[in-house]
């Protein structure tokens, strides 16, 4: 069985784009996540000290990661939301999930 993987993309906004203008354009990507084929999880997150963005995202398997690298390439909206983008400051990793713990399972209601 292959194990799940996990894309960090880090980079840092254009100078002058504010936070809510990329939160904004980003919910159409985030629309646009939620088709593709593995997605399991999405998380994205700015360090307010150093204004370094992470997108944090889980895929079933490594050739979903690499066909969504592929489709948001190709999407109008993810182009729109890369605009907004430093593209200097862009870095991008695969790995693999070699152990996970499972912390976010609700408790049953008694």
């Amino acid at each position: 069985m292959e194990n799940n993987v996990v894309e960090i993309v880090s980079f840092k906004l254009n100078p002058g784009v504010e936070k809510n203008a990329f939160l904004e354009s980003n919910i159409a990507v985030e629309e646009f996540v939620k088709t593709l084929p593995g997605i399991l999880y999405r998380s994205l997150c700015c360090n307010e000290e150093t204004g370094e963005w992470s997108d944090i995202v889980y895929w079933q398997t490594m050739a979903d990661a690499k066909h969504a690298q592929q489709a948001f390439m190709q999407s109008e909206c993810c182009g729109k939301l890369m605009q907004l983008i430093d593209p200097e400051s862009v870095s991008m990793q695969h790995t693999e999930v070699l152990a996970a713990l499972e912390c976010c399972v609700q408790a049953e209601s008694a």
